[in-house]
């Protein structure tokens, strides 16, 4: 009798341990594909821009392209300010990365995947990194991070990132179809024998996306089977059909004045940010983490929508477009406020 208990003790526990392994097993596998689908993800870029961010449709209701910088946005409002105007994945970035739908929704509110980017802050001796990106088109893109060590326990770093982007077709009424500039500068202190950080961070960005206008296609002729063909002498995705002297007359909201400017200085963004972060290890695995950031910033974006097209007898064809303005500024508490809206209509462009 006792030798069948024993026996049978002796099954069950190889039972219990196979479950027991086949658990652990599952539990390893399951570990290992997670790690490999958060390893997998990357940033990737648009096609139809080599310098920002790539904007994934997934069906879900957001509105914004979501982007971090020391766990703060780098825009609250994309439209007029948009990322690719104030943020780079330059050199002034020790590491960036892609959160999950969740992680993005927990941090900024908001549904959808987020760029997640740390600025690269001072470390013990110098250290210095160069980057250069050039095309086959006329692109010229810099990018510099230099940070080391002042005296002791203090620490700097500076960014340059400089663009000149003439795109794939020349523009009449502009060099660049991208021209921005971005300066950072940080000074970080470490305290009670290093257990304590502070930093100060300084943004500067000044940008000119004329793209986002001057990219429209041509007018073209839809087949019907899906294919398209080119209509009369206009070129797809080759020419520009943008006025070629870019000036406009609008009509300022605010004092009802008439006014002139050029498209290139309409679109002009602007930021000012001074960010200051305190990180503050208490040991036991317990940390604190404070962040606080105050913008004056100019946010534009212009826009064409194309009108009609005339075309008259021993005259060339003109279109007819309008073309628009929006412009606002950004308080300190980074809330955007509309202060100027224009419109004019074109009767020629060449």
């Amino acid at each position: 009798m006792k030798k069948v208990k024993s026996t049978v003790a002796k099954t069950a526990l190889i039972a219990l341990s196979i479950m027991v392994s086949g658990n652990v097993f599952a539990q390893e596998n399951e570990n290992a594909k997670n790690s490999k689908e958060e390893g997998n993800r990357n940033v990737m870029l648009n096609a139809a821009s080599a310098n920002g961010p790539r904007e994934i449709q997934i069906g879900l209701p957001s509105a914004d392209v979501n982007v971090l910088e020391n766990g703060l946005p780098v825009t609250y409002s994309t439209n007029p300010h948009s990322v690719n105007s104030t943020w780079r994945g330059d050199a002034s970035l020790s590491h960036q990365g892609l959160l999950k739908i969740s992680e993005t929704a927990i941090t900024t509110g908001n549904i959808g995947y987020a760029v997640n980017s740390f600025t690269q802050l001072g470390q013990e001796g110098f250290h210095g990194k160069l980057n250069y990106k050039s095309n086959h088109f006329g692109l010229q893109e810099f990018s510099l991070n230099l940070n080391g060590s002042m005296a002791k326990d203090w620490f700097y770093s500076a960014s340059m990132y400089q663009d000149f982007d003439p795109g794939t077709f020349k523009i009449k009424s502009s060099q660049y179809q991208d021209r921005t500039q971005i300066y950072k500068f940080a000074i970080t202190h470490k305290y009670n024998n290093d257990r304590g950080e502070f930093t100060a961070l300084y943004h500067y960005a000044n940008s000119h996306p004329v793209y986002t206008y001057a990219t429209q296609s041509a007018p073209f002729i839809y087949v019907g089977d899906g294919s398209v063909k080119e209509y009369g002498d206009f070129k797809l995705g080759t020419t520009s059909y943008l006025p070629t002297n870019g000036n406009m007359v609008y009509r300022d909201m605010r004092t009802g004045e008439l006014k002139q400017t050029s498209l290139y200085d309409a679109i002009e963004n602007r930021t000012n940010a001074v960010t200051l972060m305190n990180n503050y290890d208490f040991g036991n695995g317990l940390s604190w983490k404070v962040i606080g950031r105050y913008d004056h910033d100019r946010g534009a974006l212009v826009y064409q929508t194309p009108m009609s097209i005339l075309s008259v007898k021993g005259t060339p064809i003109i279109i007819r477009c309008r073309i628009s303005t929006d412009i606002s500024s950004t308080i300190p508490a980074t809330i955007s406020k509309p202060v100027c809206r224009a419109s004019i209509q074109e009767p020629s462009m060449s």
